[in-house]
């Protein structure tokens, strides 16, 4: 049994939007996706400048499956930030839809540092955010529990 999974589709539409000082990139992602009904996409780009940034890390392996917060470290940066790059994708789960976003943001410290991770609700758009979304057609992406990760992962029907 192949441990690959897989579908096919097409990329029906793509929308772009421009997000104003103060949105949740997060939850704006959300919105979009919402009211354009995306059921299953995947985001093709990102830029912004940032006020907030909240991010999420797997800190160490887990004894056993499932992946919990005891085993994650999470990330708030509070100083300027440039979001360098954002990835993911839209399902959904129980009905509902399901966001899973990682970023990549740059602080204004002389050094540049990065910090990356899985994308949070908190993460504040500081002056302007450009999102791409595109929609996928012919390919229902699905959350559904994982017998062996014992989490929602990403299916196909």
């Amino acid at each position: 049994m192949s441990r690959i999974k897989k579908c096919t589709g097409s990329i029906s539409r793509v929308i772009a939007a421009r997000l104003a000082p103060g949105c949740d990139l997060a939850e704006s992602i959300e919105t979009i996706a919402e009211e354009e009904n995306i059921t299953s996409g995947v985001i093709l780009s990102g830029a912004a400048s940032l006020r907030k940034a909240v991010l999420r890390n797997v800190g160490s392996f887990p004894g056993k499956f499932p992946i919990t917060d005891d085993v994650r470290v999470f990330l708030t940066r509070t100083d300027p930030l440039e979001l360098l790059a954002l990835s993911g994708n839209i399902s959904t789960r129980e009905g509902s839809l399901h966001l899973h976003c990682h970023a990549v943001v740059s602080s204004g410290e002389e050094e540049g540092r990065a910090y990356g991770g899985h994308l949070m609700k908190g993460t504040e758009i500081f002056s302007t955010g450009e999102i791409v979304l595109a929609e996928i057609t012919g390919c229902e992406m699905i959350r559904l529990e994982d017998p062996e990760t014992k989490s929602a992962e990403l299916h196909f029907q």
